[in-house]
């Protein structure tokens, strides 16, 4: 009895579920903990009157810290850098990630260079985060951005203006640092693709740069979409590597004009991340600065989330409008 339970496999589907059900408790447990710490940050309660009004007062109190400057004990700031660097790591990775999936699994011919290199890629997904912050540094900010003053700010040197530390360069070491993460989740969306369904199109007449570009990348794109929510969740909450390229404690003005360009590459910026750093760990005041701890990491959470959700349902509609339609439309 007891073999024909093990044969049947059914130890290991409870120890699956198992984990399952412990990594969603942990979670669940996580996020709860931070929602419950967040909740009552603002809420006045030496405030005197009818709760109407508290509540009034609680709302206000979130509006300033969400709309506030640094100076202002707000985080506004934080909020506009990490969806700039996330949004201009998104531009820059996908497509380079998109490129490298597509000649890694549809033009490179199976042999040892092309394990080696699928090796090293899987690889550089377990680099310590920190490494290629050292790498922007020194390719990024001091070999290109001092080449770019060379060429086009020469009047303006020996004071850089894309050799030091910028949104730019943060928002590239980001993508670079997510670069694994696309080519593998996009690849493995290539695989899925029936081999049928590429033999027919030759058939046809296609070439394969048709196929590839008319069948098979709107065919894999639910797994792009996939690939860029896990690079998103990654690169929100990074600390360490961005500090080297341009992510400071407190920016001296914002990344955004109302002039051209509209958005200042070269400027520094600060992220959520590294508000909850500094408040958590740099302030003079721990205790003071502890609740304000858990609602820049609410807001965070709360930020990726709207992330992945609109991601999420980009990549829904485009696997009911790929999936589900007939090639032939």
């Amino acid at each position: 009895m007891l073999r024909k339970w093990f044969a049947q496999g059914t130890p290991w589907i409870w120890l699956n579920a198992g984990a399952v059900a412990l990594s969603l408790l942990l979670v669940g447990g996580l996020l709860a903990f931070i929602v419950l710490q967040s909740i009552g940050v603002f809420w006045p309660a030496d405030m005197a009157g009818h709760i109407g009004n508290k509540l009034l007062q609680y709302l206000l109190n979130w509006w300033q810290f969400l709309s506030g400057t640094s100076s202002e004990g707000g985080i506004f700031p934080a909020i506009l850098g990490t969806v700039l660097m996330v949004l201009l790591m998104s531009v820059l990775v996908t497509p380079l990630g998109v490129l490298a999936a597509v000649y890694l699994h549809e033009y490179a011919k199976e042999g040892p260079l092309l394990k080696v290199i699928r090796v090293a890629v899987h690889n550089l997904a377990g680099v310590p985060s920190i490494i290629f912050g050292v790498f922007g540094l020194g390719f990024f900010v001091y070999f290109l951005g001092g080449s770019i003053d060379s060429l086009f700010y020469p009047d303006s040197l020996p004071t850089p203006t894309f050799g030091t530390p910028g949104l730019l360069w943060v928002s590239l070491t980001l993508a670079l640092l997510t670069l694994p993460v696309v080519i593998v989740a996009t690849e493995q969306g290539l695989a899925g693709i029936p081999k049928n369904l590429r033999l027919g199109c030759f058939a046809l007449g296609a070439t394969k740069a048709e196929v590839i570009w008319k069948i098979v990348l709107p065919q894999a794109s639910p797994a792009m979409v996939t690939a860029l929510m896990l690079a998103i969740a990654r690169a929100a909450g990074e600390v360490a590597p961005l500090v080297f390229v341009g992510v400071v404690k407190s920016a001296p003005a914002l990344p955004v004009s109302t002039e051209f360009p509209y958005l200042q590459l070269q400027q520094k910026i600060t992220s959520l991340s590294m508000h909850i750093y500094d408040a958590g760990l740099q302030s003079p005041d721990a205790q003071r600065a502890e609740p304000l701890v858990f609602a820049s990491a609410m807001v965070l959470i709360t930020l990726i989330f709207m992330l992945n959700l609109l991601a999420y349902r980009l990549r829904k509609r485009l696997n009911i409008r790929y999936r589900n339609r007939p090639v032939s439309e």
